[in-house]
C-alpha cells in the first residue's frame, strides 16, 4: 500500500488495471503520425485531411484521460470505523466468502487478500484487500488484475466490499 490509502500493485498488475488507457490513446497516436507525416514530412496517404481526423482522437484522448482518473481512484482504499474483535472478523470474513464465493489467498492478523473467481455473472473476477487496524477497516475491492483486463464488475466491487461490512457490524 501507499500511504496506507492506496492498494499496491505489481507491474503486470499494473498494466491489466491500466490496460484500458493504452488501448484507448491508439486513435490518439495514429491521428499524431499522419499529422507529423502529412505537416512535417508532407506525405500523406490518408483520403482524409488530418484535420478531420482530429474530431476522432480529441474524444478518445479525452476517454484515456477519464479513465486513468477511475482506475487510479479504484485503487484507493474505503475506511470503515469498527471496532471489531478478531472471532467477529473471521465470522465476517467466514459468511462472506461463504455467500459470495471468495477464496481465500492470505490472511495474516493485519492483513487479507482473497479472489473472487469468474462465475458467469458478467465480471471476470475480484481482488478483495482488507487492512485491519485496532479502530478501522480499509477494504478494497477492484477487478482481478490476475485475469483480462476489465472496467466494469457489473457491481461485484461493491457487493464484496458492502457484504462483508454488513456482516461485520
Amino acid at each position: 500500500m501507499a500511504g496506507k490509502q492506496r492498494l499496491r500493485l505489481s507491474g503486470f498488475q499494473l498494466f491489466q488495471h491500466y490496460a484500458v488507457v493504452p488501448f484507448l490513446l491508439i486513435t490518439p497516436a495514429l491521428y499524431c503520425w499522419f499529422a507529423v507525416r502529412h505537416y512535417v514530412f508532407s506525405l500523406s496517404t490518408a483520403s482524409r485531411h488530418p484535420s478531420e481526423l482530429l474530431t476522432l482522437a480529441i474524444p478518445s484522448a479525452v476517454l484515456a484521460i477519464l479513465f486513468y482518473f477511475i482506475q487510479k481512484h479504484l485503487l484507493r482504499f474505503q475506511e470503515y470505523p469498527i471496532l471489531a474483535s478478531s472471532s467477529a472478523f473471521h465470522k465476517a470474513l467466514e459468511r462472506t466468502a461463504s455467500e459470495l464465493g471468495w477464496r481465500i489467498a492470505n490472511n495474516t492478523q493485519h492483513i487479507l487478500q482473497a479472489h473472487r473467481p469468474w462465475n458467469w455473472s458478467g465480471s471476470w473476477g475480484e481482488t478483495i484487500t482488507i487492512r485491519r487496524y485496532k479502530d478501522k477497516i480499509l477494504i478494497n475491492s477492484i477487478c482481478d488484475p490476475y485475469v483480462r483486463p476489465s472496467v466494469v464488475s457489473f457491481g461485484w466491487n461493491r457487493r464484496n466490499v458492502d457484504t462483508f461490512i454488513a456482516y461485520l457490524r
